[in-house]
């Protein structure tokens, strides 16, 4: 199988977890008393979502998700609307035909498609990022705390590693890194007009990530 369509096929496979309610009859759909179910629209269009989300996090560059949440978060908001979802389904999965159960059903049908997709969304982002980390700090001023924007960051290394990050318009930054060049990082140097440099020499073995959540610099006199 060639690798387009094996990550087509991967795609198909994990988008395709709603359709095991469908073929074990799990009894965790909406059914009106009058016999209306609604098991094959949720799985149908769980599945879609979820196979497409899932689907963009193949082809997607890393850099693409920098801004997103946390995988783990993803799958936290999964479990909450999984929470509920079956408080939902205890007190409307079998109800007669009305006004609010038909609401019911439409808020678990988004709740329903929500679940997929936010674990989806989160196993596609630990796919993409398998591979790298993600630096996210601040550079403050030392004085008073407040936020140092258009700050340079020289982050330096073995073997002539160099990359350059500048802060934002509230002193914050976010790069990203393959994890191979996080091991060769060893200095980290914060310059800005106005402010002594600052340089952050890392120790054999430490790990940088927390070091470079909060950065201070201080203001030439």
């Amino acid at each position: 199988m060639t690798p387009e369509w094996s990550n087509l096929a991967e795609a198909f496979v994990v988008g395709g977890f709603p359709w095991i309610s469908q073929f074990k009859q799990l009894k965790i759909h909406f059914k009106f008393n009058d016999g209306t179910d609604f098991r094959t629209i949720f799985n149908f269009f769980g599945s879609l979502f979820a196979t497409s989300i899932y689907g963009y996090s193949i082809y997607a560059h890393p850099i693409e998700v920098v801004s997103m949440p946390a995988w783990w978060v993803l799958i936290l908001v999964a479990l909450l609307l999984t929470v509920i979802y079956l408080a939902l389904y205890l007190f409307f999965g079998r109800a007669a035909r009305s006004p609010s159960s038909i609401a019911a059903v439409v808020a678990g049908f988004v709740i329903y498609v929500g679940i997929f997709c936010s674990l989806t969304g989160g196993f596609g982002v630990l796919r993409l990022l398998e591979d790298h980390y993600i630096l996210r700090g601040k550079v403050l001023d030392s004085a008073n705390g407040a936020p140092v924007p258009a700050a340079e960051l020289d982050f330096t290394g073995d073997g002539g590693y160099r990359d350059l990050v500048r802060t934002d318009e509230d002193g914050k930054f976010v790069h990203l890194i393959e994890k191979d060049a996080l091991d060769k990082i060893n200095e980290v140097k914060v310059t800005k007009t106005g402010y002594h440099d600052d340089l952050l020499v890392l120790p054999q073995g430490s790990n940088l990530l927390p070091l470079i959540k909060r950065l201070e610099i201080q203001k030439e006199e």
